[in-house]
């Protein structure tokens, strides 16, 4: 894989954390946590895909 999915964790976890001291509407705090575990749910299915495929690649 070109990029580190852990390393993408947590940059949007620290970017997560930044913005969440920057945004005061409590809407805005909903709307970012709503998008920050939707990003996290994606990442996480693509770091079990990609060690899926390593392991079925490493069969051949």
């Amino acid at each position: 894989m070109w990029f580190s999915i852990d390393l993408w964790q947590q940059v949007l976890k620290n970017l997560k954390e930044q913005l969440q001291s920057k945004l005061s509407k409590s809407q805005d705090l909903k709307s970012l946590e709503n998008n920050f575990n939707l990003y996290q749910e994606q990442l996480n299915y693509l770091k079990q895909y990609t060690k899926k495929f390593s392991k079925i690649e490493k069969l051949y």
